[in-house]
């Protein structure tokens, strides 16, 4: 699998794999960036990682062959996804049918939305795949593993900026997600920098800001318009460590991305904004508490499946229409606070 999002919300699907089949071996093959992912995995017994480059993809082809996997579920189903099955030569391959001619239409034939079907939720889509071998639906949500030594890093770097900022102890924690895999995909930054303030001056004071090495820029130069401290973890700290401070979170934040599917698994509300995406794609968040804001009467939305670099039209509304006054109403709906923070 290849990004995170897609991997989290399958491990709804192995959680009943895992329920239908107990003894069974069970392992995962994910995309090389994402190895560290697999730790938090619920239900498997080990995992793969598919590399660049062709020599290292022959070995690893190698090595699933030696497993001699009987049953493979393929959730990726592509060219690369189907040949690597077909060199694996299992007696049974599942695959998971995405919705690509639905969302096609809704990008490029607007006038058909309004007239198509939507479709399940990838997440729930990824388990009907299986439905043939009797794994069933619980009807609960996502599941990511947290380890107790995540938790205690986190906790630590949590009390120190406390402490350092002078927080009491009643301060609900905000997570932040400002950035996502693709610019659009999430609000710009001087509106990121203006919902904070917005929040500081309601008394939310407590706010981390989360992201990878490449979101270390953005969210420096969000802290930087700030006047008063934020915690800005972006670059320092691991997949798994953003894992656990998302679930120690009292609200994530964020736009239409990965750190979303994390909350959605390890049960942290959320408010998510999503813009040249639409839920309809089938990855909203998935079986839990969230508020989502997008603005629906936009004759371009959606205009890409996965977001770009910019807005092709160059107005941006779908993000920059978004009501932050709406936007700190939902946040008083999850964790109610008064304007000293107390």
């Amino acid at each position: 699998m290849s990004s995170i999002g897609d991997i989290i919300l399958s491990t709804h699907l192995l959680k009943r794999i895992r329920a239908r089949f107990g003894s069974a071996h069970i392992a995962m093959l994910t995309h090389m960036r994402f190895g560290e992912l697999h730790g938090a995995l619920p239900g498997i017994d080990a995992s793969f990682s598919f590399p660049r480059g062709m020599l290292a993809k022959s070995k690893i082809t190698r090595t699933l062959r030696r497993e001699n996997f009987d049953t493979i579920i393929d959730l990726q189903n592509n060219v690369v996804t189907r040949r690597l099955c077909a060199s694996l030569r299992a007696k049974r391959v599942f695959r998971f049918r995405r919705s690509r001619w639905n969302r096609w239409q809704r990008i490029h034939l607007k006038f058909r939305r309004k007239t198509l079907l939507i479709p399940p939720h990838v997440a729930a889509g990824y388990l009907d795949s299986v439905s043939d071998i009797g794994v069933s639906d619980d009807n609960k949500g996502l599941q990511l593993n947290i380890a107790d030594s995540w938790r205690e890093t986190i906790n630590n770097r949590l009390s120190k900026h406390h402490s350092e900022a002078g927080l009491s102890a009643t301060h609900p924690l905000l997570i932040i997600s400002p950035s996502a895999a693709h610019e659009t995909k999430s609000l710009p930054v001087s509106r990121w920098t203006e919902l904070l303030k917005l929040l500081k001056s309601a008394g939310y004071l407590y706010q981390v800001l989360i992201g990878g090495i490449s979101d270390k820029a953005r969210c420096d130069e969000i802290s930087q318009h700030l006047d008063y401290p934020v915690l800005n973890t972006a670059g320092q700290t691991s997949l798994h460590e953003i894992i656990a401070l998302i679930q120690t979170g009292a609200l994530l934040i964020t736009g239409d991305s990965g750190p979303m599917h994390i909350a959605s698994a390890v049960g942290t509300p959320l408010i998510a904004f999503f813009g040249p995406t639409v839920p309809e794609f089938g990855f909203a968040p998935f079986r839990c508490k969230h508020k989502l804001f997008e603005i629906k009467d936009l004759n371009c939305r959606p205009c890409t499946a996965h977001g770009s670099a910019k807005c092709p039209l160059g107005h941006f509304r779908c993000m920059n229409d978004i009501n932050l006054d709406d936007v700190l109403d939902a946040v008083k709906g999850f964790i109610p606070v008064s304007g000293d923070g107390n």
